[in-house]
């Protein structure tokens, strides 16, 4: 009998212990995954996109078309400002205070075309450039979905990271696929005025 009861405190000790222990173990969390984070190098991204190449040569050829015109415009001026010097011998003062309002006229409309021109620049390059950052952002959005990551960093705030959680390559290849160049929209103020007229 001693046994028969040594073995029943036992089955009852193991029960009892079942259910302590396995009471402690649905109280603890299931392991989960562990989590993809992945880096992307943006600014990378961007100075080897297609599109951030193409508004860069745009601009660039935007900037020397309107510095050409712009060194037009000075030697013109500077002709007048010659002529008119030369014709202020046989002019009266009145007519020579108004031929010089009139010059004085040019230059400042047209020192205001130079920087109209120059802000419009400004603004296209600014609209072209955020344009090209959303697609940048849509596609980081698409990888990491792809890719089941749950978290994204910046490369510059990554000290180490194992470069097959780089996602910078395949970015790049998406965005070059999908936006290969942006045109710089550049509305002038003096488009602007005409319409007002």
């Amino acid at each position: 009998m001693g046994w028969r009861r040594g073995r029943a405190i036992l089955t009852l000790a193991l029960t009892l212990a079942l259910v302590v222990f396995g009471a402690v173990r649905a109280d603890e969390p299931e392991a989960t995954s562990p989590s993809l984070i992945l880096v992307v190098d943006l600014q990378e991204a961007m100075s080897r996109s297609l599109a951030m190449a193409a508004v860069q040569t745009e601009l660039q050829d935007l900037r020397q078309s309107y510095q050409d015109e712009f060194v037009a415009l000075e030697q013109e001026f500077r002709e007048i400002e010659q002529r008119l010097t030369r014709e202020d011998e046989g002019l009266s003062e009145a007519e020579l205070r108004e031929r010089r309002r009139e010059f004085e006229l040019r230059v400042s409309e047209a020192q205001h075309r130079v920087q109209d021109r120059r802000m419009a620049l400004d603004r296209g390059q600014a609209e072209a450039v955020n344009q090209i950052r959303r697609v940048l952002l849509e596609i980081v959005t698409e990888v990491a979905e792809d890719q089941g990551a749950q978290l994204v960093l910046a490369k510059n705030q990554v000290v180490v990271v194992d470069r097959a959680l780089d996602i910078t390559d395949e970015v790049i290849s998406r965005l070059n696929e999908r936006l290969p160049s942006v045109a710089i929209a550049v509305e002038d103020d003096d488009d602007d005025d005409d319409d007002d007229r």
